[in-house]
């Protein structure tokens, strides 16, 4: 990251949506979810894209989507999306921690 750089810090918040499965919020930015697979299992998914960096006030994030499935329970998709977006986020520079899951 350089001295232009808007933030260096990313708060993400996992929570509830109106369906009763979890979305993902980058400062506030809608970056990923928690969806029901196949076989009675859950995917875990982010996808930051042209819409979520310019949300973000960050176009130096690289454009990345990434996913994980066959989770038996909700607990641990949403770890697992936690921990698979502040992965993305550090390796982009950004500090980034889990607030709420």
């Amino acid at each position: 990251m350089n001295a232009n750089d808007t933030t260096h810090n990313v708060t993400i918040t996992i929570s509830k949506d109106d369906y009763n499965l979890y979305t993902a919020k980058a400062n506030g930015v809608p970056v990923g979810s928690v969806n029901t697979w196949s076989n009675n299992t859950l995917g875990a998914c982010y996808a930051i894209g042209i819409k979520q960096r310019k949300a973000l006030a960050m176009p130096e994030l690289k454009h990345q989507d990434n996913a994980a499935h066959g989770f038996t329970t909700e607990a641990n998709a949403v770890l697992w999306l936690g921990d698979m977006l502040v992965q993305f986020f550090r390796s982009n520079g950004v500090n980034a921690k889990v607030a709420t899951a």
